[in-house]
């Protein structure tokens, strides 16, 4: 499977195409995982199942956020 960059709090990383936000926050930490509720790819809101097809910077948001 090809691979994307994503650009996460200034830290880039390399995962599959078609990684979705809410395997990238499990991949973090398993609290994140149950916080978040969509992420920012950019300026735009994507669901936590949409899949990341291309390099891009991400946000994964909780309540807390502000957004």
């Amino acid at each position: 499977m090809s691979k994307i960059k994503i650009n996460l709090k200034g830290e880039e990383r390399e995962f599959d195409k078609g990684i979705t936000t809410a395997q990238i926050a499990a991949g973090i930490s398993e609290g994140l995982a149950r916080m978040a509720v969509c992420g920012k790819m950019g300026d735009v809101l994507v669901d936590l199942h949409t899949p990341i097809t291309q390099d891009c910077s991400l946000v994964i948001l909780t309540n807390k956020d502000p957004e």
